[in-house]
């Protein structure tokens, strides 16, 4: 269930974050690259990207750490332990080699920081597309030196 959660979060932050990019894409292409938008159009696009970072940052955070334990518990079994305790470290560090401790997204993709820096190409090509397929529209319907800015389309 808690994969599932996880994969509806990080695809709604992404699905909310482009209609804001393409809102600025076309408001970028229009005014000839003098970046005029609202700041809303801006911050609404960085507080997903925010959020997906925070989430991808926690489960390579979590990962990490899974590691770092795996090690510790290695070197401290040779130090002085009851048979009790070595037994149970044991048991624990068996449990832990069996399974691999990663998050994923309901088995499509693991969260990382790969994860995340794949996500911010994808989006940042989203915009790239949109300019540029804004910006060949712009130069069908006006010549170069009487192209309108964002300021005429708003009139």
């Amino acid at each position: 269930m808690l994969k599932v959660l996880i994969l509806l979060s990080i695809t709604n932050c992404i699905l909310n974050m482009l209609p804001h990019l393409f809102v600025l894409g076309i408001i970028m292409a229009y005014s000839n690259f003098r970046i005029t938008p609202q700041i809303s159009m801006v911050i609404w696009p960085l507080h997903y990207m925010l959020r997906v970072y925070i989430l991808c940052k926690a489960a390579s955070f979590a990962t990490n750490e899974a590691r770092r334990t795996k090690t510790i518990l290695n070197a401290s079994f040779d130090k002085r332990l009851t048979d009790d305790e070595k037994k149970g470290i044991k048991r624990f560090l068996e449990r832990i080699d069996n399974k691999k401790i990663r998050f994923s997204l309901y088995g499509l993709s693991y969260l990382d920081d790969e994860y995340f820096l794949s996500s911010v190409m994808a989006v940042g090509g989203y915009l790239v597309i949109i300019i540029q397929s804004y910006m060949t529209v712009i130069e069908e319907q006006y010549p170069i030196y009487d192209r309108p800015t964002a300021d005429k389309f708003d009139e």
